[in-house]
């Protein structure tokens, strides 16, 4: 049986609803976690590296400060 032209309008609306409540979940996702307010000192750096000794508060217990390595494809803020 043929689909009618309202049967076929009342789809189009349903699929552009879908789409429209889609962009709207993007455009007001959260912000970005707020990162980077530790207070830190450059100690070397080498083309675009940059190794970071981080103040923490307080007293320092350990003298070998602790090496961390980001993963190349994720956002700064996560660790692997």
């Amino acid at each position: 049986m043929p689909d009618t032209l309202i049967d076929s309008l009342l789809r189009d609306l349903e699929k552009h609803q879908r789409r429209t409540e889609a962009a709207l979940g993007y455009l007001l996702k959260p912000a970005k976690p707020c990162i980077g307010q530790t207070p830190k000192e450059v100690v070397w750096t080498k083309n675009k590296a940059k190794l970071y000794r981080y103040q923490g508060q307080g007293e320092r217990r350990f003298k070998t400060p602790i090496f961390m390595l980001y993963a190349l494809i994720n956002k700064p803020y996560i660790l692997d």
